[in-house]
């Protein structure tokens, strides 16, 4: 795994990161896995786009997050969907010729729905974009944490099992944690070791977020990215 970044507290700038910039011509994959700043980072990469661009970034996709051309890409229908299918292909083969051919001379793409990704999904995002250029970014938040944030959010939209009920059905009752979906995305030594295997490990970076420095995350993209320390903000809606 390589170059590693580990949150720290404070006014943190891109300095403090040390040597974390990507090569000109990088295509920076933020595979999430959700719960771990995604939004956050995708809101203020959306926000700033034109700071971005005038500082040599693309920020890929035709929104704050295409979750549409990732979950074409996995086969994820949407629960807003009328009939749960995923959209159709073409939308991810539209977003990864934006990425390969984009003229600035970095690219970044953010989607928590790649970590769901198996390995010929991998192999195809490689081929697709050019594995030359492709960095993998991986986010990570402390698993109790995340797992709170999860039920929370089901709770948000209609789940009624309790927290205590919840946990069991994940974490086991007998010390053997359970094949649960969760873990997919959440193993997070195996989400690493997934995308390592296909990009290779110098190509993957793995950025602890800092519960108590929600702008951490921001500081270590921007040093990725070779971008200016503060061009971005944390959006209110998006924290």
């Amino acid at each position: 795994m390589g170059r590693p970044a580990a949150g720290q507290t404070g006014a943190v700038t891109t300095s403090d990161l040390g040597d974390l910039e990507l090569p000109p011509g990088a295509r920076l994959i933020h595979i999430g896995p959700a719960k771990t700043g995604t939004t956050s980072v995708q809101a203020a990469m959306w926000a700033h786009r034109a700071d971005l661009r005038q500082q040599g970034v693309r920020y890929a996709g035709r929104g704050r997050h295409s979750a549409s051309a990732t979950r074409s890409l996995i086969g994820r229908g949407s629960v807003f969907g009328e009939d749960g299918s995923p959209p159709p292909v073409r939308t991810w083969e539209r977003l990864a010729r934006e990425i390969r051919t984009a003229d600035e001379p970095r690219v970044v793409l953010s989607s928590e729905f790649l970590s769901h990704a198996k390995d010929d999904t991998i192999r195809r995002i490689v081929d697709d974009i050019d594995l030359a250029r492709i960095h993998v970014a991986v986010t990570l938040r402390p698993v109790p944490r995340m797992l709170s944030s999860l039920w929370q959010q089901g709770v948000q939209v209609g789940g009624i099992v309790g927290f205590e009920d919840w946990l069991l059905e994940r974490l086991g009752r007998d010390g053997a944690i359970p094949d649960h979906p969760l873990w997919r995305t959440q193993r997070h030594d195996r989400l690493i070791e997934r995308w390592a295997g296909v990009v290779g490990r110098d190509r993957v970076t793995a950025i602890v977020v800092d519960q108590n420095d929600h702008a951490w995350v921001l500081r270590a993209f921007e040093a990725l990215l070779g971008i200016r320390s503060g061009t971005l903000q944390l959006q209110v809606d998006y924290q």
